[in-house]
């Protein structure tokens, strides 16, 4: 039987995981409240944060459902443009 592939994108704001190009989960910059995001000029998580974030929560669920881990990218655009692409992630190792 063939592995799940778990993959990423994150974002300035937000990051999603997929499982076999399916979201799975969603996280925001909120240092309160994971679910949700704030702007980048309010108080937030650091940038430099949400890959590692992203990287961390892909490889828990991979490790939690048996599946392989593939990596995440980074998307340079807007946070609707983010939830728009997320069919079509391919991400870097």
């Amino acid at each position: 039987m063939k592995k799940a592939q778990i993959t990423g994108v994150y974002g300035p704001t937000e990051y999603v995981v997929y499982i076999d190009g399916k979201e799975c989960y969603r996280a925001g910059n909120s240092p309160f409240d994971s679910q949700q995001y704030v702007g980048t000029e309010d108080v937030s998580v650091e940038d430099r944060r949400m890959p590692t974030f992203c990287i961390q929560t892909a490889k828990a669920i991979a490790a939690e459902i048996g599946g392989e881990f593939i990596g995440v990218r980074r998307e340079r655009k807007s946070r609707q443009r983010l939830s728009c692409q997320r069919q079509h992630a391919q991400p870097e190792a």
